[in-house]
């Protein structure tokens, strides 16, 4: 009796994954487009972190004239110790322990200069919404070479709009 032949098959192993070259190559062109995309980054956070300290003074403004309508009393936004870049708070002109809004100090590298008229620190506004005094704030941001600014002040009648340049 004759055995029955028996064949052998070798099965192809499929192996997953990179070779080292084009793991080498993957990283390099990686590494090229980070080199690029680097500055236009730094500008972006530059220009929104100014951006963002912006609109965060406007909507302080916005408050300080909302409230001083609907309490028909004027409202005050007074600078933190150490000046707007240490936070800000607002309250009743003639009731300063009664907060009603209050800001935290803004990232480093953010600078505000505040012009308000008569050489005050502080803004005012009456219950007819508008502000005792002329304002506005000079907000730059810089990061290495990168730098933004943001311009925030109030109309004659009391309304904060922000400008994309300077003051």
């Amino acid at each position: 009796m004759e055995r029955p032949q028996t064949k052998t098959v070798f099965f192809r192993k499929n192996n997953s994954g990179f070779t080292l070259v084009e793991l080498l190559i993957a990283m390099a062109v990686s590494a090229i487009l980070m080199f690029t995309a680097g500055p236009a980054y730094v500008g972006l956070t530059t220009n929104n972190r100014a951006k963002t300290v912006a609109t965060d003074l406007y909507l302080a403004l916005s408050q300080a004239r909302s409230e001083a309508t609907k309490r028909n009393q004027s409202i005050t936004l007074k600078p933190n110790t150490g000046g707007w870049q240490n936070g800000w708070k607002i309250f009743p002109t003639n009731a300063a322990t009664k907060i009603i809004g209050r800001h935290a100090a803004v990232s480093t590298g953010v600078a505000i200069v505040a012009s308000i008229s008569g050489g005050s620190t502080i803004v005012t506004y009456q219950s007819s919404g508008r502000s005792e005094q002329s304002v506005s704030f000079n907000i730059t941001a810089t990061s290495g070479t990168a730098s933004a600014t943001r311009c925030v002040s109030p109309d004659l009648s009391g309304r904060p709009y922000i400008k994309s340049s300077s003051c």
